[in-house]
This record gives C-alpha cells, sequence and structure tokens, in this order.
C-alpha cells in the first residue's frame, strides 16, 4: 500500500483495539469511534480512496524506457523546453536588432502574412514581460505536457498565441506578440487540475496558480506586446484545456 495511502484500520479511543472503518462503536468495549460510518463505494470509501490514491501514485511515477536508457522515458519533456528556448533566441535576435519585429510580429491588421500568428508568440519586446510570461509557461506547461502530452501542450500553444495576434490585428492593435496567451492557457488549465485533485481527496495548492494568473492578468496594462486579446484568447483555451485535463484524470481513476 502506498504511503499516502489512508489506513483501513481504525483503533478505539477507549480500549485500544483495531475495529474496522465501517463500523461507528468498537463491538469490544461498545464505545464510539466516529460519528457516522462511510458508506461501501462512496467517495468517503477508505479503500477506494486508497485505491484511487495507489492509482495516482503509480501514474506519477516516471516511466524509463529500456532502450532509451535512464532519463529518456516517456515522459521526458520536450516540446515545453523547445518552445521558451526558441522564444528566448528570437526575442534576443529582435532586441539586438538582427531582425526587424515587423517581420516576425503583428503589427496592426494582417494581410498576407498569416504565417506571422506562428511567430508573433515566440517575440518578446519587454524583458520583464518575456520572463514572467516564459517563466509561467514553463512551469505549468511541464505539468500539462506530462498530463495531456506534447502534441497537445504544442497546440495549445500554437491555438492561444495565434487567436491572440489574429484578434488583436482584426482590432488593429499594435504590437502583440509574446507568450501570454499560452502561458494564461497553461495556468487557468493548472488551476483546473488543482481543484480536480483536491476534489478527489489530495491536498494541493490553488494558492500559486491563482497568483500567477493574476500577474499574467494585469501584465497587458505594464509590459511591452502583451496584448488583452491575448489575454482573452488564452483564458478560453485554458477553459477547454482544463475540461480535458479534468475529463482524462476521471477517467484514469475511473480505469
Amino acid at each position: 500500500m502506498d504511503d499516502e495511502a489512508p489506513d483501513l484500520r481504525v483503533v478505539c479511543p477507549n480500549c485500544g483495539s483495531q475495529v474496522s472503518p465501517y463500523v461507528t462503536e468498537c463491538p469490544y468495549c461498545g464505545s464510539r469511534v466516529r460519528k457516522r460510518a462511510p458508506k461501501l463505494g462512496s467517495r468517503e470509501d477508505p479503500a477506494r480512496k486508497a485505491d484511487r490514491l495507489r492509482k495516482r501514485a503509480e501514474r506519477r511515477r516516471p516511466k524509463i524506457s529500456l532502450s532509451s536508457g535512464p532519463g529518456f522515458g516517456e515522459r521526458r519533456l520536450v516540446v515545453v523546453p523547445s518552445l521558451v528556448l526558441a522564444s528566448i533566441v528570437l526575442s534576443c535576435l529582435v532586441r539586438a536588432g538582427f531582425i526587424s519585429p515587423r517581420r516576425v510580429e503583428v503589427f496592426g491588421s494582417l494581410t498576407d502574412e498569416r504565417w506571422k500568428l506562428l511567430t508573433t508568440p515566440f517575440v518578446h519586446l519587454g524583458a520583464a514581460y518575456g520572463f514572467i510570461a516564459l517563466a509561467s509557461f514553463a512551469i505549468f506547461g511541464a505539468r500539462l505536457e506530462r498530463s495531456l502530452g506534447r502534441v497537445a501542450t504544442l497546440a495549445v500553444w500554437v491555438v492561444a498565441g495565434g487567436a491572440g495576434a489574429w484578434l488583436a490585428s482584426i482590432d488593429g492593435a499594435s504590437p502583440a506578440g509574446g507568450a501570454l496567451a499560452a502561458a494564461v492557457a497553461v495556468t487557468v488549465a493548472r488551476c483546473f487540475s488543482v481543484v480536480e485533485a483536491n476534489r478527489d481527496g489530495e491536498e494541493e495548492d490553488l494558492v500559486g496558480p491563482l497568483v500567477v494568473l493574476i500577474v499574467l492578468s494585469v501584465l497587458p496594462a505594464f509590459g511591452a506586446g502583451a496584448s488583452w486579446y491575448a489575454l482573452g484568447a488564452g483564458l478560453v483555451v485554458g477553459i477547454l484545456t482544463g475540461c480535458l485535463v479534468v475529463v482524462r484524470e476521471r477517467r484514469e481513476r475511473s480505469g
């Protein structure tokens, strides 16, 4: 049994005998051991809760591929580090003057340069904005990649970032770059995951993701290149992604 699993034995506070967790009174001395007994098969059932925690611990245990060697298992992060590194490199090239921002970032309305919807999320004109957005995406995006996989994480980056840039181009806002939309999306998805975990009886911290989400939400008012449209796109994509995470976790528990 996993160390985090609840003890299926209950000790009577009066006589010290071990009794079943499904009784309210000690069969040996008659003392009351709890106000009400959990129903078999309910969420409060100790056996069911122990089984849920055991399955969750097994899912979190790193899987190592024998053919690839240690550290190259199925849970190795690829998408998130690659996206963060590409963003840092491209942003540095733009800030150093080697690449014009207008060649890779959405400025005003789009004409035939729709490929900028893919490059815009990689460009951060403000150093503080870039650090906050990329750090948030790295932290919570890593959790999402381990949960939903690489393809889903890449899709969140592309869809959220592209949607935010496209909405900004329709309004004519300038500029509309950076990973704000993707960072907001993975942070919202993490909030959904934490709420579901706490609902399942685990104790995970929701304050951290909420604080990060608040900081990201005010970036358009201060960060160069951060757009309110990117914030809105990130919230929508994050809610949809969070729902997928919850559905996946519930299916794994029921399976």
